[in-house]
């Protein structure tokens, strides 16, 4: 194999390398938006729970 041939094995295995690390760091930083908002989500939830029982705490109790 000759000088030149090897060079452009090597540049060509050097992209398929950047395409592929790419295609993982999109795919990472998708799901890390994904889990942000997931978050995002659970603290509405929680703080909803909390406001709702805040709220029931404060209505006169009814024995029946």
């Amino acid at each position: 194999m000759s000088h030149k041939d090897k060079l452009q094995e090597i540049e060509k295995r050097k992209k398929e390398l950047q395409n592929a690390r790419e295609e993982i760091l999109g795919k990472l930083i998708s799901e890390r938006e994904q889990r942000s908002q997931w978050l995002i989500k659970l603290i509405d939830i929680d703080d909803e729970l909390e406001e709702l029982s805040r709220q029931s705490k404060a209505l006169p109790r009814v024995d029946s």
